[in-house]
């Protein structure tokens, strides 16, 4: 390092001393003989101190110092003013490459990247050799090295070379290059297949890889190589231009009749689906009037099925409707899902009724094309839409399903039972019982028999209700037809009910479980058509659970007279003389009522009652009241009972002394 900063000293002193001798004149003499015989000899000690060697041989000389190309360029610019150009040239023909010089270039002659590029040219230098300058010189990438050699004139083949040594770039790289840089698609096509040794199929997809269009390869293909359509179709479609590219282009470049344009296509492995969407945007084909060309050719459903589905996206709804409008009957249509779009029977079905066809066309598709039996068919049939009445007029058409088979059928896909009712009596022409009969054996629920019977038989109250009872229903199903089905209040029920012959009892069990009517109003429905006092207790009892007291009081309060209470306390309930006038006492019947039922339901004596009603409560004076009043019992035993039980004196005689110990004994046990 500090023998070449030495070198470069002594240079530019040796510069300078030959700058002064310019200055005061190159005709002087400036030294003796003697002089220059040293100098010549301090030249062959030291190459640094040339002054006066012309400048090849000091480029030369200088060359092999060792010293640097910049430094050497230097030297030989101070010394005889050269100027880039002829210092280019001077270079070359000493060996130097074009990096070199470009260094040169740069740095001595502060030139522009392009400038430079320019002098390497004129030097003869070929466009590797200046783009490498360019590269490594003065760090230019692939773009900006490649552009200056094309805005100096090179050729498309010299640039493409150049950028596939200097920067390795690959075809793809070197077409797209290419390409920015404007060159015609033939120099694109010819530069990429001389480096690559690219066959015919591989440039096409380089050059469809970096923009060029069908119609561009189509155009090269044919005037370079002079290339038909039948050759030209199956390279363009094999490096991936779709049939609308590829049509458009052979439409353009070799001007076919649409026969030969689409026979092409065809043969160069376009399907016929794709056939058909090009015709279709190329063309302006209406899809119904390709399916009718189509057709014409001799395709079948499943081709323009196939068509419809792949080029034109059609749904397999939209697809069956073009096909339907076409004339293709529900079976073929069907096929056409079924193999094209890989539908199942329950996908095709509502599709075949949306594209218009009826239960019954639907119904042979199931049977015949996807062969399912009548269970299934019913379901599919119910899921797409079709009515429960559509769906059992097929079950007894196609299917060949009897009433009962098919009203289970209709069960078991969730018909309402309503809409069933309506099948058997229109397509199977059943009766009412008939109909009731066999959904009974359905295991139908009661209320869905009333209302066949209300609904699709229009029955009265009375009839529909005869025909559900004669099914075996009880009473709570009944009553629960009245009230849910028909309507009814729960007096209207009881009308009904007794109408068919229902008893008290079952009656009351309708209007507590069905109507939730309490003891008291269901009593008084039952009072009202006639139901006596004591059937209305053992009803209110064993309906009702209701104890003695309730009964009374009910029986009270729709007006009956205590001694039936009394008869029905004694006879439903089993109450005794005490019990009974107890509770009688409860529901508010007075002291002489009380004893009259005393007397004359339980027949107890005087004595008996009188203990009864005072160890119920009432005073002496109103049973003495009761006593002489229902029982006609003298004054002198009245006063005397009251007296003993009143005030515990025993001062009467022996015969009302022993109606005093029997009342006393009543007493006792009545409150123990």
């Amino acid at each position: 390092m500090n023998l070449k900063r030495s070198i470069e000293s002594r240079m530019m002193a040796n510069v300078g001393a030959l700058l002064l001798i310019t200055v005061l004149g190159c005709g002087q003499k400036v030294a003796t003989s003697d002089q220059r015989t040293a100098s010549k000899h301090a030249r062959s000690e030291d190459a640094r101190t040339i002054a006066t060697t012309p400048a090849e041989q000091q480029l030369k000389d200088l060359k092999g110092s060792g010293q640097s190309p910049l430094a050497i360029a230097n030297a030989v610019k101070a010394q005889h003013n050269y100027d880039a150009k002829a210092m280019t040239n001077l270079m070359k023909a000493q060996g130097f490459s074009a990096d070199d010089i470009t260094d040169v270039l740069h740095e001595s002659y502060a030139m522009l990247p392009e400038d430079a590029a320019i002098t390497l040219l004129s030097a003869a230098f070929d466009a590797t050799s200046i783009t490498s300058g360019l590269q490594s010189k003065l760090n230019l990438d692939i773009g900006k090295s490649t552009d200056i050699l094309h805005r100096i004139g090179c050729t498309n083949i010299e640039i493409a070379l150049a950028a596939h040594k200097v920067f390795a770039a690959d075809a793809n790289q070197i077409g797209s290059l290419l390409q920015k840089l404007g060159a015609p698609i033939a120099d694109i096509s010819s530069s990429l297949t001389t480096i690559f040794s690219l066959k015919l199929e591989d440039t096409g997809t380089l050059l469809k890889s970096i923009g060029f269009t069908a119609e561009d390869i189509c155009r090269h293909l044919h005037q370079r190589s002079e290339l038909n359509s039948d050759t030209v179709v199956p390279l363009l479609r094999n490096i991936g231009f779709s049939i609308d590219e590829v049509g458009g282009a052979i439409a353009t470049v070799f001007s076919d009749k649409l026969d030969k344009e689409a026979r092409d296509l065809l043969a160069a492995g376009y399907n016929i689906a794709q056939l058909a969407q090009y015709l279709v945007k190329k063309h302006q084909m209406k899809v119904d009037t390709l399916v009718a060309l189509l057709f014409g050719m001799g395709c079948k459903e499943e081709d323009v099925g196939n068509a419809l589905k792949t080029i034109f996206k059609l749904s397999a709804n939209d697809a069956a409707s073009v096909l339907h409008s076409a004339g293709y009957t529900a079976v073929q249509v069907a096929n056409a899902l079924k193999s094209v779009f890989q539908l199942s029977a329950q996908l095709s079905a509502p599709i075949l009724r949306a594209s218009g066809f009826v239960a019954g066309e639907v119904a042979l598709v199931l049977r015949d094309i996807f062969l399912i039996k009548a269970d299934l068919a019913a379901q599919v049939l119910r899921t797409v839409g079709f009515t429960t009445l559509e769906i059992g007029t097929q079950l007894r058409g196609v299917f060949a399903q009897t009433a009962q088979a098919s009203a289970a059928i209709l069960i078991g896909v969730g018909a309402a039972v309503v809409e069933i009712g309506w099948v058997l009596k229109s397509t199977f022409a059943l009766s009412a019982e008939a109909t009731l009969s066999a959904l009974f054996a359905l295991h139908v629920h009661h209320l869905e028999l009333g209302l066949v019977a209300k609904q699709v038989f229009a029955l009265p109250v009375a009839t529909a209700i005869t025909l559900i009872r004669a099914l075996g229903f009880g009473v709570n199903e009944i009553g629960s037809v009245l009230k849910d089905v028909f309507q009814l209040s729960a007096s209207a029920a009881v009308a009904a009910l007794q109408h068919i012959g229902c008893v008290g009892y079952d009656i009351a069990v309708v209007l507590k479980n069905i109507f939730g009517l309490p003891a008291a109003a269901a009593a008084g429905l039952l009072h009202g058509i006639g139901i006596s006092a004591m059937d209305l207790g053992q009803i209110l009892k064993g309906a009702f659970q209701a104890d003695g007291r309730l009964c009374a009081e009910i029986l009270k309060g729709l007006g009956y007279e205590a001694a039936v209470v009394g008869q029905v306390l004694a006879g439903v309930f089993q109450l005794g003389a005490q019990a009974a006038a107890g509770v009688l006492q409860v529901v508010g019947f007075s002291a002489a009522v009380i004893g009259v039922v005393l007397r004359d339901v339980f027949q107890v004596t005087a004595a008996v009652a009188s203990g009864i009603l005072q160890g119920l409560g009432f005073a002496a004076e109103v049973v003495g009241g009761v006593m002489s009043g229902v029982f006609n019992v003298t004054a002198t035993v009245v006063t005397t009972v009251g007296n003993v039980v009143g005030n515990a004196v025993n001062t009467v005689g022996n015969t009302v002394g022993s109606v005093i110990n029997g009342v006393g004994n009543f007493v006792g046990g009545l409150f123990h």
